[in-house]
């Protein structure tokens, strides 16, 4: 019998990137532009302004980490906020290197927050949940605000705003859904009992099914108590705002550049809201798990065909697109990284800390052992 190839896993992620490459540059032939006019006008931008893009970009993590520390906080109160910001790096790092719809980075941002300071699993998930809900509601309320605008100021064909309604209705479908589970925990509780219950009294999945439905009381508890302490909840849900603020700057910023290094005319304040109601688009792309680490290829052929699609000329569009993915995904992967290595190498210093030590040496001189230096272990 034939058994099926099997690849390493380098080189699967090697073939996934280079079918998200390709697939971008047929899209870059397809409006048959000019790669080397491209290149050259991403070279010839100012480096003040990719500095001041840079800044922005560690402002939109930092909010991002700060809106989760309010969560965080009203279920347990001794977190850090320094640890959040943390924490949502390390998710970063993972949704880019794993591509499971951020299923990876919530995963490795639970794992850290339970190991790194002890928030427990059911209390990080209802946060981690109300944390989306939270930024999906601020993302819909940047849409709705752009989308406002751009209708009123006769900025849109018919067509286009059409399209864009639709996208804002399924952008806040889910949103709603999260919204009701926040407001009404019982209604998820409920209906996984009734799923599960046909098999709490089978011998091989009642404890599964146990272990389940009491993490989902858990879960319903930790909800209730981020709700009783709603005070934090603005708060959050303030600098989801700021963080999606900070996000629609990046690509603005460099549209702006681009425009000014080809000597277009520039309308600031509707090139804004062109990029507010595009961005969310971005975002609902990189939430398919599409198998592409950083969905390169995939996401930047989406972007640039949204800016296409607002009026930009392709080669605007696909330098502008460019410059943010590789803020997004290069300088992201790079300063993430390093908080993932220096998480790290903090791990295994406060594991070699705490680890008993082996037999005293003859003539060593030391009275202590690693067990004195470990207590509490």
């Amino acid at each position: 019998m034939v058994q099926g190839l099997h690849f390493p896993r380098y080189l699967r992620l090697l073939i996934q990137v280079s079918v998200g490459i390709v697939a971008f540059f047929v899209f870059v032939l397809f409006f048959h532009i000019d790669v080397a006019k491209v290149g050259s006008l991403i070279a010839s931008l100012n480096p003040l302004l990719i500095i001041l893009v840079l800044v922005v970009d560690v402002l939109n993590i930092v909010c991002y980490g700060t809106a989760w520390y309010f969560l965080v906080y009203t279920v347990f109160p001794t977190a850090r906020l320094m640890k959040c910001v943390e924490g949502v790096m390390i998710s970063i790092f993972g949704d880019i290197l794993i591509p499971t719809g951020s299923v990876t980075g919530e995963a490795l941002r639970l794992n850290f927050a339970n190991k790194d300071f002890g928030l427990p699993y059911p209390e990080g998930i209802a946060t981690v949940i109300a944390h989306r809900v939270l930024n999906g509601l601020a993302s819909g309320t940047i849409l709705a605000v752009g989308l406002s605008v751009l209708i009123f100021g006769g900025q849109l064909s018919a067509s286009l705003r059409v399209y864009i309604f639709l996208l804002f209705v399924f952008v806040m479908v889910p949103t709603f859904f999260g919204l009701a589970v926040l407001v009404r925990p019982g209604i998820g509780s409920r209906l996984v009992v009734r799923v599960l219950g046909r098999f709490a009294n089978r011998p091989r999945t009642a404890k599964m099914v146990q272990r389940i439905t009491g993490g989902v009381a858990d879960f319903e508890r930790s909800v209730k108590l981020i709700r009783a302490h709603g005070r934090n909840l603005p708060y959050s849900f303030v600098f989801l705002i700021f963080q999606w603020f900070f996000q629609v700057l990046i690509p603005y910023f460099f549209l702006i550049g681009v425009s000014q290094t080809l000597g277009l005319p520039i309308n600031y304040w509707t090139y804004f809201w062109f990029v507010s109601v595009a961005f969310p688009i971005f975002g609902l792309v990189n939430l398919v798990p599409l198998g592409v680490p950083g969905n390169l290829g995939i996401i930047d052929s989406a972007m640039a065909t949204t800016f296409i699609l607002l009026g930009f000329r392709a080669d605007v569009a696909i330098a502008t697109t460019l410059l943010t993915r590789i803020v997004l995904v290069v300088f992201e992967l790079g300063i993430c990284g390093a908080v993932v290595a220096h998480v790290g190498y903090r791990s295994i210093r406060q594991r070699k800390g705490t680890l008993p030590a082996g037999p005293e040496l003859p003539g060593s001189g030391s009275g202590t052992t690693g067990l004195d230096s470990g207590a509490g272990v």
